[in-house]
């Protein structure tokens, strides 16, 4: 009986060894698992943040290329902005020299004979002072400025020159006739 309890307990010991040498396999076999997946985590841990890196680069990229286009456009506008400028002076110079051409061949042909065309002179005046309006609109500002009021009556000035002249008229008929005054010389 003694020699089975000891064989039973051999029995029992070896088994004991076999299950702890099976746990600690296993345990191994645990800790293998965990480390691999570990390195797993730490490998995808690695990829996302170079491919975080990698997106900022191209974000970083991205804003330096919208600057340099957005710095190109800036520099074209300018140029354009000083093209236009120039063009503009160009053409207020132009301007300003055919009017000036205008006005020293009135002066010339009034010097040597007389004119016979009223509305020429007027429009020559209304040119050199309204130069970018279409007659009609520089005569309807000049008037409103100068001569009539909102009312259609002389303005003060306008009236104390037309009672310096002692004309025997009205100053209702003449305000009546330079109202229209533009278009009665289109029809002479």
């Amino acid at each position: 009986f003694e020699k089975k309890v000891l064989e039973k307990d051999f029995e029992k010991k070896e088994l004991e060894k076999d299950f702890e040498k099976k746990v600690l396999e296993k345990d191994f076999e645990k800790k293998e698992l965990e480390k691999d997946f570990e390195k797993k985590v730490l490998e995808k841990d690695f990829e996302k943040k170079e491919l975080e890196k990698d997106f900022e680069k191209k974000v970083l990229e991205k804003d330096f290329e919208k600057k340099e286009v957005e710095k190109d456009f800036e520099k074209k506008m300018l140029e354009k902005e000083k093209d236009l400028e120039r063009k503009e002076l160009e053409l207020a110079y132009v301007e300003k020299e055919l009017n000036c051409v205008q006005h020293e061949k009135l002066q010339a042909e009034a010097a040597h004979a007389s004119v016979l065309c009223n509305r020429h002179l007027l429009e020559v005046g209304l040119k050199k002072y309204l130069p970018k309006k279409t007659l009609t609109l520089a005569y309807n500002d000049f008037c409103s400025t100068w001569i009539l009021d909102a009312a259609g009556f002389l303005k003060g000035a306008a009236k104390a020159i037309l009672q310096d002249l002692a004309v025997a008229t009205s100053p209702a008929d003449v305000a009546k006739e330079l109202k229209d005054l533009i278009h009665e010389l289109s029809k002479e």
